[in-house]
């Protein structure tokens, strides 16, 4: 069970990502604030993740708690890779966190990251096939 001081961010993230009820209350977001926004801009739209398991499950508990159905769909990344891009996925996504110069774990810049490591991982696969 959760210490009620500890938001249930911090609880998810375990021990790397603890944010502080007050940084969170001065900060943060109502959480129904959050589920509409996210429903305003995504709606009707497919969101694709490379940690399924773990987006769901907090996406889902955000929407539950605040009684505000999801209006947009979240699938798994790897659901959008071929085999071949499967192959160099790996390779491709390290490769581009290293160019970005990125070595935190921050939404925004797994983001990016794994934007630059698909468009990379079509064109490793279109040089290799030689077009």
């Amino acid at each position: 069970s959760r210490s009620s001081s500890r938001p249930i961010s911090a609880t998810r993230h375990g021990t790397c990502c603890r944010i502080s009820r007050t940084v969170l209350v001065s900060h943060g977001h109502p959480p129904q604030l959050v589920a509409l926004t996210l429903n305003e801009l995504l709606a009707g739209r497919v969101v694709y993740t490379d940690a399924w398991g773990v987006d769901s499950s907090w996406l889902a508990l955000l929407h539950e708690r605040v009684g505000v159905p999801a209006r947009y769909k979240l699938e798994t990344l790897s659901a959008l890779l071929n085999e071949a891009q499967r192959d160099v996925w790996a390779e491709q996504k390290d490769r581009a966190r290293a160019e970005m110069g990125l070595t935190r774990h921050r939404a925004s810049a797994d983001a990016l990251v794994l934007q630059r490591a698909y468009a990379s991982s079509v064109g490793a696969i279109a040089a290799r096939a030689g077009c």
